[in-house]
């Protein structure tokens, strides 16, 4: 199923006077099957992006083409996995993977079998009768994942779903995301902010630049899986990658020192013009 995105922005009101431009004029394809990595400074509209694509926000201009169907709300063939897992306490892991399907109205030997085949796959079986509390950081987003996946989506969108976890964790995980994605055939659209997970998991990287996001740069990565970061041509690639987006990440950074200057000044005036007057 392909993903056509076409001249999307978006803004979002901050005060009565003024709006945050998020993204700017986003044109850009995702192949069926394709594994693309979003990677951009922080603030730069990647999530945003997402939840347009997800349906769970709108464009101001511009839209979203899923398998030549305009995007007007969220939908079944798109599933969203998020920085938290947000996991029901309450219910066992295999409760949490069923969750959607009974709300589907699915018959429970039926659903049992999908969640099943889930957590199997996600290699979470033993811990199939567990409640979040008991599991680990890693163990409750591949619960997220497997809830995700019980739906059956065409494409798989992914908002920086390994960023809290350590590094042992989140390589385990590089692995099994791989593995899954090569069974399912399922799209991936990935965020993060890390060059080496985009380059671990990616066929296509899409740079943004700071905001408002728009696309800077592409890169091809065609090497085979699994990739080895010591490999001399992704040290390169990698090298090259982090010298456009250090470039965004000093903008964010000069724009942040410039808006705190102006607001020092303002906070300043403001107090000696309220202090005027003061001892006489």
């Amino acid at each position: 199923m392909k993903v056509e995105i076409e001249g999307i922005s978006k803004s979002f009101k901050q005060n009565v006077n003024f709006r945050i431009s998020a993204i700017k004029s986003i044109d850009l394809q995702i192949s069926e099957g394709e594994f693309l990595c979003i990677l951009g400074p922080s603030g730069c509209g990647k999530s945003t992006l997402l939840n347009i694509i997800a349906g769970l926000e709108f464009p101001d201009t511009g839209q979203v083409k899923v398998d030549g169907q305009v995007v007007r709300e969220a939908g079944p063939d798109r599933g969203v996995v998020f920085q938290d897992a947000a996991l029901f306490p309450w219910l066992t892991v295999q409760e949490n993977v069923e969750f959607s399907l009974k709300m589907m109205g699915m018959e429970k030997q039926k659903r049992k079998e999908i969640a099943d085949k889930y957590i199997q796959m996600v290699h979470l079986t033993p811990f199939a009768h567990c409640y979040p509390h008991e599991l680990s950081g890693g163990m409750k987003q591949r619960v997220a994942l497997a809830r995700t996946l019980a739906m059956d989506p065409t494409i798989l969108l992914m908002d920086e779903p390994f960023s809290a976890l350590d590094a042992q964790t989140r390589t385990m995980l590089h692995k099994e995301l791989q593995e899954i994605w090569q069974k399912t055939g399922k799209a991936i659209i990935f965020i993060t902010h890390n060059v080496e997970e985009s380059l671990i998991l990616a066929d296509r990287i899409i740079l943004m630049t700071a905001r408002p996001g728009q696309i800077k740069r592409q890169f091809v990565v065609n090497h085979s899986r699994p990739r080895d970061l010591t490999n001399p041509k992704l040290i390169m690639l990698q090298r090259k990658i982090k010298f456009f987006l250090q470039e965004e990440i000093e903008k964010v950074a000069k724009e942040q020192s410039a808006y705190e200057r102006t607001h020092t000044q303002v906070s300043v005036l403001s107090t000696a013009h309220n202090n005027m007057g003061t001892g006489l």
